[in-house]
């Protein structure tokens, strides 16, 4: 499960995907769970009306959820009962991989406002577990109406006090490769010797100012914040696919990397790699 949620990353919303997010929000299960829906979720008009208000809202943060480049759902952020609230929505098909957790750890992430709020239906236990798990602390009890139910529905409102640690990822490395020249492609290695501020022991990156040609060019004194190259192993299955004959080294990268979602890592993120502390 936690191997699938490595695939998981969030992009802006585009208009396309709103015609996923409208299936996706006709499951009546999911509705039924989330409880708190649309009043009629077959109204086609008034769905996409309303979310090209809130596309256009600048007030609302919100993100499409992609697993392994699908779009699974969305996220978003706002104000509600004078709160600064988050909600989600994450189609059926895409429950129970860990998904929902890995998606809402990186949204947060991105949310400087603390604390922030959720509410769920108090029998909605799988969103219960989710919000838990990226740190959201139940607090109180509210109900309101149903739409969907018919009903008033008991409700958790939960909050999130401190920023909370993305989940780490069950991640290896595949490959590691190195070239003493300024070659496009690196070649592979049975080990390779990572030096603390300076980068992979004979490479030719290796250094504390730029070694990179367009950029010695430009100012020689920069800083090197290229001296290791890491690209994940998905993406050369992703090459392939598309028939390009691609594997470890040929773009260039010193460390290949498989269920490690190197694009999603914010800045300031330590990689453990081998046996070194």
């Amino acid at each position: 499960m936690e191997e699938l949620a490595n695939n998981v990353r969030l992009r802006d919303i585009t208009e396309e995907d709103l015609v996923l997010f409208f299936e996706q929000q006709l499951d009546p299960t999911a509705n039924h769970m989330a409880a708190f829906t649309a009043k009629d979720p077959q109204d086609r008009e008034t769905y996409f009306s309303n979310w090209t208000k809130r596309l256009g809202d600048t007030s609302i943060h919100k993100q499409t959820i992609l697993f392994q480049e699908s779009v699974a759902g969305h996220l978003s952020s706002f104000e509600f009962l004078g709160l600064p609230t988050v909600g989600y929505w994450l189609g059926k098909e895409f429950w129970g991989k860990g998904i929902a957790t890995r998606a809402l750890s990186l949204f947060v992430k991105q949310l400087p406002t603390r604390p922030l709020y959720a509410r769920v239906a108090k029998d909605n236990i799988g969103s219960t577990r989710v919000l838990q798990k990226c740190g959201f602390e139940i607090v109180g009890e509210d109900k309101g109406f149903s739409h969907f139910r018919d009903e008033e529905v008991e409700e958790f409102i939960l909050v999130l006090k401190e920023t909370p640690t993305i989940p780490s990822p069950a991640g290896f490395v595949t490959a590691v490769s190195r070239s003493a020249t300024h070659s496009f492609s690196k070649q592979n290695q049975s080990s390779i010797q990572l030096l603390d501020g300076l980068g992979v022991e004979g490479d030719a990156h290796l250094g504390e100012t730029v070694k990179h040609r367009s950029r010695v060019a430009q100012n020689p004194n920069q800083p090197n914040l290229r001296q290791v190259h890491l690209i994940h192993a998905e993406l050369h299955e992703e090459l392939q696919s598309a028939g390009f004959d691609v594997s470890s080294g040929q773009m260039g990268e010193n460390i290949t990397t498989r269920g490690i979602p190197l694009l999603e890592l914010p800045t300031g993120t330590r990689l453990h790699l081998g046996d070194s502390p």
